[in-house]
């Protein structure tokens, strides 16, 4: 009977070690898995790398199994966006995630412009024959996910105040601006300074205002740009302005617009007619503490 007892004691004392060790590696493999779940999205090519690598080597059509839904590669946004084209097409269209009908060979990455929880990739996509370049558009909350996805060559149109500027083109020409603004600017940095970009704003789809300085000049200029493919920028006109007029004075063809209140210092502003009034910390204060 002991030996019965010895016996169970040591059958029920494997069984229970043995759960552990089970429990424990399991436990261990899930920990492992989530680790490089979010090692694979901690940076902007990866995410894009993951994503587009599981849509080309989907052994079924992606768009009508919908894998896109519920991943959390992309957002909510984009998502609602590809259910959107997909049911405006009546009986054949595109695939909105590569920008083509067919699936291409491969695919590789190219530039990459990180601008704080924005960035954008441009990817090229091989079809044998041919390259199509895209412009995917990432945002960071925990991990990057992709928002946007800029299918056609030369997206960016006819200056237009009431249309949108993507963050990923905004990325691009910032970028752009920033790394040439010595060559751009048709002024020329004094006693030994070099010139830098402290601010960009997007006016409209074609066109920027860029407060650049050296250390000893502050300067504002009108850029105008073109994105002639995805992935490249061209500016077709950059314009150094004149300070504008005080609040209430004529600039240029009429009068300027008196902004204070809204929330901006309007330091540096554009001479043209419906310019926003140039602002002080004497002249509103409101806006320039």
């Amino acid at each position: 009977m002991q030996n019965n007892k010895t016996f169970y004691n040591i059958l029920i004392g494997s069984v229970v070690a043995l759960a552990i060790i089970v429990g424990t590696y399991t436990a261990l493999k899930y920990i492992g898995n989530n680790r490089n779940i979010n090692e694979a999205v901690n940076t902007p090519e990866q995410s894009v790398n993951e994503f587009y690598g599981s849509w080309i080597n989907y052994e079924g059509n992606p768009m009508v199994d919908k894998i896109y839904r519920n991943n959390p590669l992309i957002t909510a946004g984009l998502t609602q966006q590809i259910d959107s084209i997909l049911a405006s097409f009546d009986k054949s269209g595109y695939d909105p995630v590569l920008c083509a009908q067919d699936k291409p060979q491969n695919f590789s990455l190219g530039v990459v412009t990180v601008d704080g929880n924005n960035a954008s990739v441009v990817l090229t996509e091989n079809f044998g024959g041919s390259e199509k370049n895209i412009i995917v558009s990432l945002k960071k909350d925990t991990n990057w996910q992709i928002d946007n996805i800029i299918c056609e060559e030369g997206e960016v149109g006819e200056g237009d105040l009431n249309q949108s500027i993507s963050p990923a083109v905004q990325n691009l020409v910032s970028e752009y601006i920033k790394n040439n603004i010595s060559e751009l600017s048709p002024e020329e940095a004094v006693l030994g300074g070099k010139f830098y970009v402290t601010n960009i704003k997007f006016q409209s789809p074609t066109t920027a205002i860029v407060d650049y300085e050296d250390g000893h000049i502050v300067l504002t200029a009108r850029a105008e740009f073109t994105i002639p493919k995805a992935g490249s920028v061209e500016i077709t006109d950059f314009e150094v302005m004149p300070p504008a007029p005080p609040v209430g004075q004529s600039g240029g063809n009429g009068l300027c617009i008196d902004k204070c209140g809204d929330g901006i210092c309007d330091e540096m502003v554009c001479m043209g007619e419906g310019c926003p009034c140039a602002e002080t910390p004497e002249s509103c204060p409101k806006d320039c503490r």
